[in-house]
């Protein structure tokens, strides 16, 4: 009888493991961080838009990587965006609808400039500039800060609820990156 029992167990344990479905919890920023930066003028506090964030090594050249451009790998420099005010990415990230970090909007961001990297920036510099002049409240000077890993937040950990959203609250540890321009 029990051996009876055992086989049955078995048989059942067998049918469930093979018709189940596993779904395993899956993280798309794997190793990745994200830096943000609020930029403002001095004696404000909102954001300035259309600014030109570009990152840059420690010595001050332009940090390039490869992008595909459609037909070809093309090397552009590493720039910030600007978060975007509503996500325009949506469903399963996979290779039929791949997942283009600057068209999510990260809450916690707000309207503030993001990267999202797996890199370190140990002795990287961030350089900041008005190319439009007084379109974005102003001509503002020309800006280079210097960056620190303690500027980067992680995307995909245990201690990050950033993906629960703003119902969750203040996320532990994040703080933007913050920086007053000053007027030509």
């Amino acid at each position: 009888m029990l051996t009876e029992m055992k086989s049955l167990f078995l048989l059942f344990s067998s049918f469930f493991l093979l018709t189940g479905t596993v779904h395993a919890q899956h993280c798309p920023f794997d190793y990745a961080h994200i830096l943000v930066v609020d930029v403002s003028a001095e004696g404000d506090s909102i954001s300035i838009p259309n600014l030109h964030l570009t990152l840059l090594d420690s010595t001050g050249e332009t940090v390039m990587t490869e992008r595909w451009t459609g037909d070809r790998w093309e090397a552009q420099p590493i720039q910030l965006w600007q978060n975007p005010s509503s996500t325009t990415h949506s469903g399963l990230i996979d290779n039929n609808n791949p997942m283009n970090p600057w068209t999510i909007r990260f809450w916690f961001a707000e309207d503030n400039y993001v990267l999202v990297t797996g890199h370190t920036l140990k002795g990287a510099q961030l350089k900041i500039e008005d190319l439009d002049g007084k379109e974005n409240q102003g001509a503002f000077s020309t800006t280079t800060i210097a960056l620190s890993d303690t500027s980067l937040y992680s995307l995909c950990t245990g201690r990050s609820n950033w993906d629960r959203g703003e119902e969750w609250g203040p996320l532990k540890d994040f703080h933007p990156v913050q920086v007053k321009l000053t007027l030509d």
